[in-house]
């Protein structure tokens, strides 16, 4: 027999599942191809601190952090990469975002730790994809290319990387899925999420896909009133 605290679990989810539908065919994908991501804290900047089980990373500028000088450390941009690659297949995963400047992308391992030039940021190279907010709007950056884009802010970013297909898309996550900029690519290596925090007080933190939302109060009011379908 079913528990009550795992009924409320499947209603839940299902509420989610309801709210988070959109015209978007691959919208049905991304529960089935939700990724299990952490931070690689060997990757972290000295001025990053990593939290909760490395799903938190923070801009402490200027408290630096007594990690190790490893080979893989980035000494120079504010960046830290996923401990987990996605290779062949679908892909996806979401982000809670805050503070102005943070860029949230995919690159490949072979990038720069140590240089200061553009290239080691993954803004700058032709081997990173991200989406940045800026304070005012959004923008992608590849290969030092930015495009501006006209789209409302999100507090959840949603990444999907279908690597058979070349295709990377990154999604504003809400009560709806809303896609706010799309790449097509050939990608010749692994593909790390990879995140640049400039500034201070720049937040990530990893979600798992159909966890509630901050701060979505009509959202939860609602789940409520059909959680209480449920019981």
């Amino acid at each position: 027999e079913a528990s009550s605290s795992g009924v409320a679990d499947f209603c839940a989810i299902s509420v989610l599942k309801l709210f988070r539908e959109e015209d978007d065919d691959r919208s049905g994908h991304f529960f089935l191809d939700a990724a299990q991501v952490s931070f690689d804290a060997s990757t972290a900047h000295k001025f990053l601190r990593l939290t909760e089980e490395n799903k938190k990373v923070t801009n402490t500028t200027p408290w630096q952090h007594p990690y190790p000088n490893v080979p893989e450390r980035f000494e120079n941009h504010r960046q830290v990469l996923a401990a987990e690659s996605f290779y062949v297949g679908r892909h996806y995963f979401e982000v809670d975002v805050s503070g102005d400047g943070t860029h949230v992308g995919v690159t490949y391992k072979s990038i720069d730790r140590k240089g200061d030039e553009s290239s080691s940021c993954i803004t700058g190279n032709n081997f990173s994809w991200c989406l940045q907010w800026n304070g005012r709007t959004y923008s992608a950056w590849h290969s030092d290319e930015e495009t501006p884009l006209n789209v409302e802010r999100f507090t959840r970013i949603g990444v999907y990387v279908d690597y058979s297909q070349g295709l990377l898309s990154f999604y504003g996550v809400d009560n709806t899925i809303t896609l706010l900029h799309q790449y097509q690519a050939q990608f010749l290596e692994p593909l790390y999420p990879a995140f640049f925090l400039p500034k201070k007080d720049n937040i990530v933190v990893l979600v798992a896909p159909g966890e509630p939302l901050p701060h979505s109060g009509l959202l939860n009011s609602i789940s409520a009133s059909l959680l209480l379908g449920c019981q």
